[in-house]
């Protein structure tokens, strides 16, 4: 097995898990906890889902975020803290999400001829002046 295909397996598991987690604290008024929303942004982003990963960014820069006076004491973990979350976009891109990883699992890690034409290409380019 390849490592690409392996890190999707447990990406695909773990995406799920931590979606739950996060649902599981959500409240009549569409918030959830800034720990378990943390953890999802992160693994998130670690293959690049921009979209979902700015949901929940959305959700930390609402303006009812009550976040502690002092956040360098403890960034990472602020019990308490509750965040409003676009909830029905969230589970949509969750879902989108989920279901591209499952493509690249079927296609043992490489990218599915079906996603081919949805992939955005961004060429890095470095400039420099000659002074």
């Amino acid at each position: 097995m390849q490592t690409r295909e392996l890190f999707l397996e447990v990406y695909f598991d773990d995406v799920q898990d931590v979606y739950s987690q996060v649902m599981e604290t959500l409240d009549g008024s569409s918030r959830v906890t800034f720990d378990s929303l943390r953890k999802f942004k992160h693994l998130s982003i670690s293959l690049g889902f921009k979209a979902v990963s700015d949901v929940c960014q959305a959700a930390f820069d609402h303006p009812e975020t009550d976040f502690d006076e002092y956040p360098e004491v403890a960034p990472d973990h602020r019990p308490g803290c509750w965040c409003t979350l676009d909830v029905a976009k969230f589970t949509e891109l969750t879902a989108a999400t989920t279901a591209l990883v499952k493509m690249f699992l079927d296609e043992k890690g490489e990218l599915p001829p079906a996603a081919e034409a949805r992939v955005i290409h961004v060429e890095k380019k470095f400039y420099y002046d000659d002074v």
